[in-house]
Order: C-alpha cells, then structure tokens, then sequence
C-alpha cells in the first residue's frame, strides 16, 4: 500500500492512548471520555498498529466482527471526524482516514504499547550485553506498562498476539533476573506462572534453572517430571531438547551449589492430588479448593516434624531430616489420608470423595542441604526421582513406602 504519511508536528504529545490495559485516552494529561462503541473500537484498533496503515476492509471486520453496516466506508469516515473532535490533531498525534486506509501517526511517547516496547528492547539489549540486572528493571518497567488483558476484542487477532508477546516479555525478565542472582523471586514467581500456564515450556526451563542455580536440582526434576507428563497427557509429545538437555545434568547430584555434606537417613513424601477442575466451579474455587488441600496437608507435616519443599499444580512434595524409615513421613501421610477420608473429614479437604490423593514415601542415606531460608534438608541424588516414580504408579487413596538402600 503506498501511503503518504503528513508531518507529526514536534513536542511533547498532545493526546496519550492505553491499549495494554481497557482503553484509556489522555488529553494534556487529563482523562477524555472517548464516548461509542465503534468509535473507541476504532481508536483501538489504530493504536494497536501506530504509525502503520490499517486497510479500511480490516478497520470495517474489526469493529463489526463481520456484520457490517450497509456504507461501511462512510460510516468509518465519519466515526473519524468524530474522533478528530474529541481528540483534535496537535503535536505527536495526527489521524490520517483516506478511502483505503486510516491511520494514527503519532509520537513514540504518544501510546502505551510503543513505550513498552521500547523499554522492552532497550531491555534485552543489555541483557545480550551482559547487564543483567539492568536489563530485568528495563523490562519490569515495560510489563508495568502492561498489566494484563488488553483493550483488544478477544475475538481480534491483535489480542491473542499481545497476550504472546506479554509473556514473552515475562519470560525474557525472569531470566535477567535469574541470570542476575535473584534466585528466590525467580523461583517463587515462576512457580506460580507453570500453574497457570501448564505447557509453556520456556517458563518450566527458566524455573528448572533456577532451581538448579540454587542448589535444588531434586526439585528442579520434580519440575520437569510434570511437564513430561502433562505434555504427554495434551499433545502426546516429550519436552524439548534444550528441556531434555537440562534434565540429563541433572542427574549430577553436583549440578549448581553444593549442598551441605552429612549424609543422614531422610525422607520425601510426595502426594498427587487430582480431581480439582472437575470440582470446581471455575478457576477461582479450584484454587481455593486446592489451595485449602495443600494448607491441611502442610499442618500434617508440620506436625510430624517435616515441611513442605514444593507445590506445582496437583504434585506436593514434603521433605522430613533425619527420619529413618520414613517413620514421620508415613505418619503425615497416613494423618493426611485420614483427615480427607469420608467420615467426618478435615475442613480443609473440601470435596473429599472426589478429590483423589495418592502418596509415596522414600526414605535412606541422603546428602542435605538448606531449604528456602530453614533448616529442612533438600534431597539431592535419586530420592526425589525415585518417589515421582513410585507415585506415578500409585492408587488413589494408596500410600507406597520404599527405601532408597
């Protein structure tokens, strides 16, 4: 398309747009009420590209979702004027409409999704230059541009993009961060975003990393073992090589910071809870619902002495030092069980018949280590692996005690 593009005149912009959140306009820094429908849905759609041509046939299947008026054509040109009234021409923004195509010349500061990429790529420029912790602030700037759902119809193609590329830019923050030590939050965040989006594979890599990184490869595999399986339940198919590369260096008990020395004989006790989605309501009550789960069984391991190492969707992994036998372990487990059983359940099991939980236990000589500021051990070598494989095997209701000797 040859467009001829008039002049956008210099200063500061007379109008800001917020496309990155529900549409927001600004004029001389106070809000303006972009009243209509089809106008805002207008405005939208040309903040969503600035500074590029938006066909009219594109313009007309956006606003009306495919059900156009009759003179869609004159209809767009006058839901124009309309913003040219509200949101008149002036430095840093004009509104460009001609029969083929309109357009919204504008200002780099002028709308929020050019700001954001910019802080974003300025971002990961450092981050290639090995500034890590500067690039990790650039891009926290960038996504608190961008706090989620944009102004988009989700039937758009734009809003699916934008939610890709949002994540992206997560992604890419919390490996600067990861790569600049801050291995805690990294880990803490990261936990939290694999539950929500179970088959991004990036996001379980950067947490396998960082786990690996501070010294807890067990659970690092504990990560990766669920994205297997859960990969394997939705498209039938096996992580990717970088994820499988990871995972066999793994096998090195040594892999990041070593762990204390001091073999002693502890335990895992790792439980699978399944049945939550079908419970619930909607994704609200199915957190609540699991999260209420994972609160009794915590109080279980606590009691017995233990605590709990890692929470990744349906999989709970506890740890217990210095318990020969898994005689703590298997008493957690067993409170557990009973607590969620049908007569007179714990509060907190909540839809005990029909949330299944299943437990192994492994217990022998395992090297340890500090555990997220206390004093629990962190398993290294073939525990955690081995318990993953006995659970995998487990019925529900069923608790599987083996050693590691």
């Amino acid at each position: 398309m040859d467009v001829v593009r008039p002049p956008v005149r210099a200063g500061k912009p007379a109008v800001f747009v917020a496309v990155l959140r529900p549409l927001e306009v600004l004029v001389g820094g106070r809000p303006v009420k972009v009243p209509g429908r089809t106008r805002r849905a207008l405005l939208t759609a040309l903040a969503l590209h600035p500074n590029r041509p938006v066909a009219t046939a594109d313009l007309v299947d956006r606003i009306w979702t495919g059900r156009p008026p009759r003179r869609a054509g004159l209809t767009l040109r006058n839901l124009a004027s309309g913003l040219r009234a509200r949101l008149p021409d002036g430095p840093g923004w004009r509104l460009v409409v001609t029969d083929a195509y309109a357009e919204l010349a504008v200002a780099p500061d002028a709308v929020d999704l050019l700001v954001a990429r910019r802080l974003a790529a300025h971002g990961r420029t450092a981050a290639r230059a090995g500034r890590p912790a500067e690039a990790a602030a650039l891009m926290r700037r960038a996504l608190g541009l961008w706090p989620g759902r944009p102004a988009a119809d989700p039937a758009w193609p734009e809003f699916a993009a934008l939610v890709e590329e949002r994540l992206t830019l997560l992604e890419d923050r919390l490996d600067a961060d990861r790569a600049a030590g801050r291995l805690d939050e990294v880990v803490d965040e990261a936990m939290g975003l694999v539950v929500a989006e179970p088959l991004r594979e990036r996001l379980h890599l950067i947490l396998m990393q960082a786990l690996r990184d501070a010294g807890r490869p067990g659970e690092a595999r504990a990560v990766y073992d669920q994205l297997r399986g859960t990969l394997a339940d939705s498209w039938g198919i096996d992580p990717g090589p970088e994820l499988q590369a990871l995972r066999r260096s793994l096998a090195d008990p040594v892999v990041g910071r070593p762990a204390e020395p001091g073999p002693q004989d502890a335990s895992v006790l790792m439980f699978r809870l399944r049945g939550f989605a079908e419970v619930a309501a909607g994704p609200q009550e199915e957190a609540a619902l699991r999260d209420g789960w994972v609160g009794g069984i915590n109080r279980h391991v606590e009691h017995a002495a233990g605590r709990l190492a890692l929470v990744l969707g349906g999989t709970v992994v506890a740890l217990f030092p210095d318990d020969p036998g898994g005689r703590r372990a298997q008493r957690a487990a067993t409170a557990v069980r009973q607590a969620a059983g049908a007569a007179g359940p714990d509060p907190a099991f909540r839809a005990a018949g029909r949330v299944t939980c299943c437990a192994a236990v492994v217990s022998g000589p395992a090297p340890t280590g500090d555990l997220l500021g206390g004093d629990a051990p962190t398993l290294v070598g073939a525990a955690l692996d081995r318990c993953a494989a006995v659970l995998a095997a487990a019925r529900p209701g069923e608790i599987v005690v083996v050693g590691t000797r």
